[in-house]
């Protein structure tokens, strides 16, 4: 009977430390969950500048034969908007762009290209840190500055519409 006993005592205590565990996990996430909905409004803004920055930087190197823009078309308290344009400008005129959207209150980021290709790019929080930034779908453990995800964004419409120069 004894056996018994301390088998059920046993089990009973592991039941209560995973159930503790768990809810310790719980909290965290909980946790988590808010400082990254907390810090999307500064991280878009972040973005948008940064994105900016990048087509600007474009503009002034003409050896690359591109001209490029960013454009925040944002509706507050509801959807955060930008299209990032860029235009090859050699002897054939190409042009790529991608839209962002990001409604609010979501945690990831839907991306549209020109020819219809889509991806995501989601919010996450670095647990050593806690910065909070953008990760893709191909590399979830690799979380993105802003400079990082414009970079991301950016550089294969610059890519795709170079391979139309000689």
């Amino acid at each position: 009977m004894n056996e018994t006993s301390n088998w059920v005592d046993d089990l009973d205590n592991t039941i209560a430390i995973n159930t503790a565990t768990a809810d310790g996990r719980l909290q965290a996430a909980l946790a988590s969950s808010r400082n990254i909905f907390a810090q999307i409004p500064g991280y878009w803004i972040r973005l948008v500048a940064a994105s900016k920055e990048v087509t600007r930087k474009l503009g002034t190197k003409p050896n690359l034969h591109v001209y490029a823009s960013a454009s925040d078309n944002s509706q507050p308290n509801f959807e955060y908007r930008m299209r990032v344009q860029v235009n090859l400008i050699a002897h054939r005129s190409e042009i790529a762009y991608t839209d962002i959207n990001l409604l609010v209150g979501q945690s990831s980021m839907r991306c549209h290209t020109l020819h219809g290709d889509a991806y995501k790019l989601h919010f996450g929080e670095r647990r050593v840190d806690g910065f909070v930034g953008l990760f893709s779908e191909e590399n979830p453990l690799l979380i993105m500055t802003p400079e990082e995800a414009a970079r991301y964004i950016i550089k294969p419409m610059v890519e795709q519409l170079r391979e139309y120069l000689p």
